[in-house]
């Protein structure tokens, strides 16, 4: 029988958008459902938003930007929780790109 998936690292990718668009910070109701369930069932889960910790960091590219945690502290974060399991949302399919680059990010590791 496998291991025990015991704790559970659910992420909200950075988020990129045009240059004159205005940056909000949604909730990510979807990660917290699936936190609250898995804390229900006796994970230890944590949550990690890119996007509210890292709203300061900002990178130009062309005509639109991205804000959010940087790759490294992504991986840092991961690192330091070591999950047994990551789940990763994507609200919207124009911030798939950011998704799947984490999605690389974990399995990097």
């Amino acid at each position: 029988m496998g291991k025990k998936i015991q704790k559970i690292m659910l992420i909200k990718p950075s988020n990129t958008i045009a240059k004159d668009s205005i940056r909000r910070l949604l909730t990510p109701l979807s990660l917290l459902y699936t936190g609250a369930t898995s804390r229900n069932q006796g994970h230890d889960v944590k949550i990690l938003d890119s996007t509210c910790d890292g709203y300061d960091n900002v990178i130009a590219d062309g005509n639109y930007y991205t804000y959010g945690l940087s790759d490294k502290q992504v991986v840092e974060n991961i690192k330091n929780y070591k999950p047994d399991i990551v789940g990763i949302t994507s609200m919207f399919s124009s911030q798939q790109n950011n998704a799947l680059r984490y999605c690389d990010l974990v399995k990097s590791i």
